[in-house]
């Protein structure tokens, strides 16, 4: 087995209970997911599963006769067990239920609650037969019904599966004869218990379990559960018991930023889709860049160091971004204008009106070049900082004094509906100067357009913008600073049709 042809990789689950082999689960060039079984020592591999359907997690059951797994061959993920040993009977003849039934030997503990805890019998050593053990696998577990809808087999409940979404998680009791498992039903999410024959589902009790960990003797479960870490005991009624960890940890952030700058130049050296990095001497890159290090203040800083590097392949659909420094609560929302403000003979001067903005209102009249003398009341004068005025206004309609000088003995005062953010007008009126500009350098035969995204939004737009341009001879088609998206193919659908 080697890593380096083997595609996709394989992911260890578990070994027998002896530790002579290991199971695992790894893809084939197809990318189709089969569980092996590897035997340690005459290092020879065995598909157990051999289907074309994503097969995975699997536990080897402690007497070395069976293999659990996951497999979404049914449409979700869900259990099944497969036999290593060729069947001699059949496992659902009530007769060989019964007989199997009194011939096994009585645990500890018993009934529910009990049976995590109990022993397992002695393992004998494993064996497979691996002719037709494509065929021997039984699917244990199925998507619940919706409520009201018909039970399960024999009039048995319908089984405890996901209702929609598979099983995430599962362990095998002490004794391998009950799995547990986490799904959901009717009820939402919990974890469930089924026996490894097939029988005896039910919900055990609810919760998301995440992490689901149990502890070697399966008496009790370790897990997370809305951020906080929870043990269950197996036995009894489940008592579920919140866990407090407190863990002092000193960070050295300057270690950690050059730990994030080396892992972002490693991700894109062996990960980047071009071995030849696009031309670029990729260990000229990062010895470029680490110097700069020592100008880092806080982690935006460290990714913006990363983003520059990484933009030495100019490659698009590139980048990193990662939790701020400090998280910094948003306890102010400042209103807009729709308008710039600059410095000139001792006061404020408008410099710029965005077009259509909310300073942009024929009833306003306002101008660029005028002076603004107050905002909500509180006179204003170059230094001071107008936007906190802005945060702290309680109002929509903000008060503007304005003034054709400085000086002027005659101010007017607008009252101007503030917006929360700018973000869009400014961006329509930056596609409306690229327009004009195509638009003067073409002599009006040229079509501008810019796609914001590849949204549906943007496909829409980008609709009614050819729409509205079909007459023209050309067209100029904008994508810079596009967000991304997947509606490229729909695009070209579109530019590439003929009147």
């Amino acid at each position: 087995m080697d890593l380096a042809t083997t595609p996709g990789g394989y992911r260890i689950t578990g070994f027998s209970s002896d530790s002579k082999w290991i199971v695992y689960g790894r893809q084939d060039a197809a990318q189709n997911n089969d569980v092996y079984l590897f035997d340690i020592a005459a290092k020879k591999e065995y598909n157990v599963t051999k289907n074309a359907f994503r097969d995975s997690g699997a536990t080897i059951t402690p007497d070395n006769k069976k293999v659990v797994f996951l497999s979404d061959r049914d449409g979700s993920s869900q259990l099944y067990v497969v036999s290593l040993e060729r069947l001699k009977e059949d496992p659902d003849d009530p007769l060989v239920k019964e007989r199997l039934k009194k011939a096994a030997p009585q645990g500890r503990g018993g009934g529910r609650g009990g049976e995590s805890a109990r022993e397992a019998e002695p393992a004998s050593p494993l064996k497979i037969d691996s002719d037709g053990i494509e065929h021997r696998a039984i699917q244990l577990t199925k998507d619940a019904p919706p409520a009201g809808g018909r039970g399960g087999r024999g009039g048995q409940a319908p089984a405890a599966g996901a209702a929609g979404g598979g099983i995430s998680s599962y362990f095998l009791s002490a004794d391998a004869k009950t799995i547990y498992f986490v799904a959901s039903d009717d009820r939402g999410r919990g974890l469930f218990a089924i026996g490894i024959d097939g029988k005896d589902r039910r919900r055990v009790t609810d919760g998301t379990f995440q992490g689901l960990t149990p502890t070697p003797d399966r008496r009790k479960v370790f897990y997370l559960q809305d951020g906080d870490l929870y043990q269950m005991e197996m036995t009894g009624q489940y008592r579920k018991t919140k866990i407090t960890v407190t863990v002092n940890v000193t960070v050295d952030k300057r270690a950690e930023w050059a730990q994030v700058l080396d892992e972002c130049w490693r991700v894109m050296k062996y990960r980047f889709y071009d071995e030849k990095m696009h031309g670029v001497d990729w260990a000229a890159a990062k010895a470029k860049y680490e110097p700069m290090l020592k100008y880092v203040g806080e982690n935006q800083d460290v990714y913006d160091l990363a983003n520059e590097m990484i933009g030495e392949l100019n490659a698009s659909h590139t980048g990193v971004s990662g939790p701020p420094s400090q998280e910094m609560p948003a306890l102010y929302t400042a209103k807009n204008l729709g308008f710039e403000l600059i410095t000139d003979n001792g006061a404020y001067r408008i410099s710029h009106i965005y077009r259509d903005g909310p300073a942009d209102k024929e009833w306003l009249g306002l101008k660029e070049g005028e002076y603004v003398l107050a905002i909500d009341g509180h006179k204003v004068k170059p230094g001071d900082n107008y936007w906190q005025i802005l945060n702290e206004a309680i109002n929509e309609y903000v008060p503007v004094k304005v003034a054709a000088t400085p000086a002027d003995p005659n101010p007017r005062e607008v009252r101007i509906k503030t917006v929360a953010s700018l973000g869009d007008i400014k961006y329509r009126e930056w596609v409306r100067k690229n327009r004009e500009f195509v638009d003067k350098e073409s002599g009006g035969k040229i079509a501008y357009v810019h796609i914001r995204s590849m949204d549906q939004p943007s496909l829409a737009k980008f609709q009614t913008d050819i729409d509205e341009f079909w007459n023209k001879q050309g067209i100029v088609v904008d994508i810079r600073y596009n967000g991304g998206g997947n509606i490229d193919q729909e695009l070209l659908d579109i530019l590439d049709r003929r009147p």
